[in-house]
């Protein structure tokens, strides 16, 4: 007999548990597809530090301050009592972050700071821009819509959950490919600091 409640399923939270473990993996992806675009970049830290920001500075202090308020283990602990809804609700403090962070007007202005600073285009910055067309297409609107238009409008694009494991497979294989092509078989050297 199947259970038909408004409390998840045990296959639905081990997918929640999955998501959230992978939410960390989305974030290493980042930071890999950063290094191989911008591998040219010296140092290749600025690009990484720029490629990290919008999920650092949204869902990176989210962490740390589950962490600091004790509160981390028995959310994860709570989290198989949730409702979907419940879930997916997030902090308005979070949400805010999550669409400044996320959102082409902010890079934009960062971006034309720092190129105007500098007196020439601020490349290492274009890995922020390159974070956020990445989320745009490998997030759905069901779960973390990405609010590139942020403040101007909530619209996501319909794009498909980078969560689905052929997805994962064809996204790391394609990390794993790169980076030995550059970096092992044509010995590409990667000055990091």
């Amino acid at each position: 007999m199947v259970r038909r409640d408004n409390k998840l399923s045990r296959r639905t939270i081990i997918l929640i548990n999955n998501r959230l473990l992978l939410r960390k993996m989305d974030f290493i992806v980042h930071l890999f597809w950063t290094a191989i675009v911008f591998h040219s970049q010296t140092p290749l830290w600025i690009p990484i530090l720029f490629g990290a920001i919008p999920d650092a500075t949204s869902w990176g202090i989210f962490f740390f301050q589950m962490i600091a308020s004790g509160k981390l283990r028995s959310t994860w602990k709570e989290a198989r009592h949730y409702e979907r809804s419940d879930f997916l609700k997030m902090p308005q403090w979070l949400s805010t972050l999550y669409g400044a962070s996320h959102s082409i007007f902010s890079f934009a202005v960062v971006f034309g700071i720092l190129t105007f600073i500098t007196g020439e285009i601020f490349v290492p910055a274009l890995a922020w821009g390159m974070h956020i067309l990445f989320d745009i297409f490998t997030h759905s609107r069901e779960f973390l819509g990405t609010p590139f238009l942020w403040p101007v409008s909530d619209w996501k694009f319909p794009g498909f959950s980078w969560g689905r494991w052929w997805f994962i497979v064809i996204n790391w294989a394609t990390i794993i490919f790169l980076i030995w092509y550059l970096f092992i078989l044509k010995g590409i050297p990667v000055v990091l600091f």
